[in-house]
């Protein structure tokens, strides 16, 4: 079992090993204005075992949502009840204007085992953490990869209006984790490649 920094171990211990109850919340909109600055971003290859950020089709000029998802393999399959992540921004260029559950995880299953969102330090200067899972060990999908054609969480981001063009620092943070019904964690990394702000 690989370690995880100290905020998302507690919360897996007792959001999802617990089986406490949860809620959701978001970050607040962005008080960035979208003027003629646009955000574009360049999918990373995906191959391996390597999670992604990916651009969402929903995206504007003015405002980016990037996909959160699992490796692209065919040939494996990776169970999981929950997972957690981590990003960091550079927010004197873009903001995080809001996270939200993807496609994967259904909003409700059988009593019991519904679907928690937390998003833990989301207003902490340039940290975003979150986590999405089932509560308790009981409810399991299947296959969190890519292969699924699922998203896992959406993160949307604004431009900066102030701020001049070009490269926006965008980085995972090393949070990433998936639970496996067993209790079981495995860290995982995130491919992020290009952010920049464009006029």
């Amino acid at each position: 079992m690989n370690r995880l920094a100290p905020t998302l171990l507690t919360a897996i211990t007792i959001v999802v090993l617990a089986g406490c109850g949860g809620g959701s919340s978001n970050v607040a909109a962005s008080s960035g204005s979208t003027g003629s600055i646009g955000l574009s971003y360049v999918n990373p290859t995906l191959s391996g075992d390597t999670f992604a950020l990916v651009k969402d089709s929903a995206s504007t000029s003015s405002i980016l949502v990037l996909d959160l998802v699992g490796p692209d393999r065919s040939d494996s399959t990776f169970p999981a009840c929950g997972v957690t992540f981590g990003f960091a921004l550079d927010t004197t260029k873009a903001t995080w204007a809001s996270m939200a559950n993807g496609t994967l995880f259904a909003t409700s299953t059988a009593a019991g085992n519904t679907l928690i969102q937390r998003w833990l330090d989301t207003a902490t200067g340039s940290q975003l953490q979150g986590i999405v899972a089932y509560r308790g060990l009981a409810t399991t999908v299947s296959d969190i990869g890519y292969a699924s054609g699922k998203v896992i969480a959406k993160l949307t981001l604004t431009p900066v209006a102030s701020a001049s063009s070009g490269t926006v620092a965008l980085a995972d943070s090393g949070q990433g984790t998936y639970i496996e019904n067993t209790g079981s964690t495995t860290s995982f990394t995130v491919a992020v490649v290009t952010l920049s702000l464009t006029e």
